[in-house]
């Protein structure tokens, strides 16, 4: 079928017979950052200061994802599976421009934050596949199979401007001149990054909407 986008095993088994399905699904996702920030110090006022910083960025995030279902033939009570992987890489090139503080509470107590705004091209990369076992089902014309083994493969590539936020709030403590603590909350907002956009699958293996796992924003 020229309109089949994916597959879903189910546990539909023949009369009399136990069928037990599985699913199991895995995703990872990493991203690795390389900066580059020059520091231009703004105000210094006692224990007070502020620098402006700001320079050139790298980040690089991967997403991996695998969805693999298990069952029984509808029609020949075989074992059936479903192995679906989706892999997508983010590359974005751009730079970042904010403002870093820092203050002195105490003796050995100090608190610093920091704002940065960036910018950033989005080249993204789609690799899929999905591998089916003596697979069942209905055609959508009234026609059945009985024993469908295929392996799908897709390839996809998308570009776009991503801006960046980046907030870090932080309580510094000097336990001595080496050892210090640390506490600090950090917020990242990235918009408009690539996702996976995959078709529902009928009953009749016809995607709805008519068309093919892509990427989008």
């Amino acid at each position: 079928n020229p309109q089949t986008f994916g597959y879903f095993v189910s546990a539909g088994a023949l009369a009399g017979v136990n069928a037990p399905a599985a699913a199991e699904l895995n995703y990872y996702l990493s991203h690795y950052n390389i900066a580059v920030h020059g520091v231009f110090h703004a105000i210094k006022k006692g224990p007070f200061q502020v620098d402006l910083v700001g320079g050139p960025s790298f980040e690089r995030f991967l997403q991996d994802y695998r969805f693999k279902t298990l069952g029984n033939n509808p029609q020949n009570g075989s074992q059936t599976s479903s192995d679906t992987e989706e892999k997508l890489r983010d590359y974005l090139w751009g730079g970042q421009l904010g403002v870093r503080g820092r203050s002195a509470l105490f003796k050995k107590i100090d608190v610093s934050f920091e704002q940065l705004f960036g910018g950033f091209f989005r080249y993204s990369r789609l690799n899929a596949k999905q591998k089916i076992v003596h697979g069942g089902g209905n055609t959508g014309g009234g026609a059945t199979f009985n024993d469908l083994n295929e392996t799908l493969t897709l390839r996809d590539r998308s570009s776009g401007f991503v801006p960046q936020f980046s907030s870090r709030v932080e309580l510094g403590y000097e336990v001595t001149r080496s050892v210090s603590l640390t506490f600090f909350y950090q917020y990242d907002l990235w918009l408009c990054m690539s996702r996976v956009e995959n078709p529902v699958v009928s009953a009749n293996l016809t995607s709805i909407p008519n068309g093919a796992t892509q990427i989008k924003d």
